[in-house]
């Protein structure tokens, strides 16, 4: 399943990336695949990958501790005086070559290790989180554009329509009424360039998000969505990442006031230790008879192996003492900062749930008032017709018509954008 999301990832890429040759082509894009190709194109969400990958790295790293260490060392001795050792004997040391192998098996470390290999776990799943969170703050920002970029081209349209409305009745109208007609075009027209310029601006910062080039004519595929409540609106917050990766802070803080009181214990290891030497000369003069000296020199090699307890023992308890309540702390602020971010996102999820109630009353309101200015200029529009309303009459209703259709959009535009807010607080916001 996944290799044929990630198929059908990379054929959307190409056919966008394809389509972008011709900046006149318009390319049809839903809200999902904007999501899609935004994840895909961001820079942050593969910097949480690669974390996430070193996190890892630092878990094997923290288990392989228990199986011990291994150093090596290789020397040289290019110069040095000979170590006299008395009776005419001395051992020369220059040229001398060596080294050794030391394998050493922690047996107990206080819990040092334990804590350690827990904390880089804990480290694994907050970096799992951080890329939740990073990929929760991508999707919803490419929500909200394409939601505010398929609002304003709403908005284009119904203006686009009112105009020619206009221009329909201007050709039929007397030269006294057209005066009226020109004036409320050109207010028309105003706020045309404006909403223009609006749908201009979400538009290349859509394409920004998806890494498309700004001048790519990105055309939405969905309407404005249908406005219905969550079937559950119970502020649960345990799938945010912002609350899961705060707890895990907390954790990681204790895990840190274990490791500060292991450093206070003694440290014990099993050391193995395989040494080797080499050319090592001992010189000197034997007396031999007649009492005659001859200089003599042997070379000297050989290789031992060795196994043996160490023990550290911990000496400098003040400023282990003191790291130790350094840590405490720091667990004491973790947990009041992720208790004051809970609280302020259960305030925000139960206001945006209200909000979420009051937007579809205020949408119920305001389709209510579109369908009311609807007929009202039907029936106006048949009084001007029989020449018992005036240019005035009709354009005021006009007017009514076209607010009340604005105001449509806006109550549906506001209720989807408190939907993708409450599903981000609720840690949903992808599904």
């Amino acid at each position: 399943m996944k290799l044929r999301h990630n198929l059908i990832i990379t054929a959307l890429i190409c056919s966008v990336v394809c389509s972008v040759g011709a900046i006149a082509q318009n390319i049809h894009l839903t809200e999902a695949q904007c999501v899609d190709l935004a994840l895909n194109h961001s820079n942050e969400v593969i910097i949480a990958k690669n974390n996430y990958t070193r996190a890892n790295h630092g878990y094997s790293i923290a288990s392989h501790e228990f199986y011990g260490k291994i150093t090596d060392e290789a020397y040289y001795m290019t110069s040095s005086p000979n170590l006299n050792l008395g009776e005419d004997k001395s051992l020369r040391l220059k040229g001398a070559y060596g080294g050794y192998i030391r394998y050493e098996l922690p047996v107990y470390s206080g819990g040092r290790l334990t804590a350690n290999k827990y904390l880089a776990s804990i480290n694994c799943d907050a970096a799992s989180e951080r890329e939740r969170t990073v990929r929760t703050e991508i999707a919803t920002v490419t929500k909200i554009t394409y939601l505010q970029y398929v609002a304003t081209r709403e908005n284009a349209n119904l203006v686009r329509r009112y105009i020619n409305t206009l221009d329909s009745i201007a050709t039929i109208v007397p030269d006294n009424d057209k005066i009226q007609i020109k004036a409320k075009r050109g207010e028309l027209g105003y706020i045309l360039q404006s909403t223009l310029a609006q749908e201009s601006n979400y538009r290349q910062a859509l394409c920004n998000l998806i890494g498309m080039d700004a001048n790519a004519m990105v055309v939405p595929v969905d309407s404005m969505p249908v406005c219905l409540i969550p079937d559950n609106l119970i502020t649960d917050l345990a799938c945010n990442p912002d609350l899961k990766l705060l707890d895990l802070q907390v954790k990681a803080s204790q895990q840190q006031v274990k490791v500060a009181n292991a450093l206070e214990l003694p440290e014990i290891n099993l050391n193995l230790l395989v040494t080797y030497y080499n050319n090592i000369k001992l010189e000197g003069t034997n007396t031999i008879a007649l009492g005659e000296v001859r200089p003599y020199s042997t070379k000297l090699s050989s290789h031992y192996t060795s196994a043996f307890f160490s023990l550290r023992l911990p000496l400098d308890f003040w400023s282990s003492s003191r790291k130790i309540k350094q840590a405490k702390i720091d667990v004491e602020n973790s947990r009041l900062h992720l208790e004051h971010i809970r609280r302020q996102l259960k305030l925000e999820a139960s206001q945006t749930a209200d909000n979420l109630i009051s937007d579809l009353k205020m949408l119920s309101t305001a389709r209510e008032a579109a369908n009311q200015a609807n007929e009202n200029l039907t029936t106006i529009q048949h009084r001007y017709n029989t020449q018992s309303a005036s240019m005035t009459d009709l354009l005021y209703a006009q007017s009514q018509w076209f607010q009340s259709a604005l105001n449509t959009i806006d109550a549906t535009t506001r209720f989807q954008l408190n939907l993708i807010k409450w599903r981000k607080i609720t840690g949903n916001i992808e599904q």
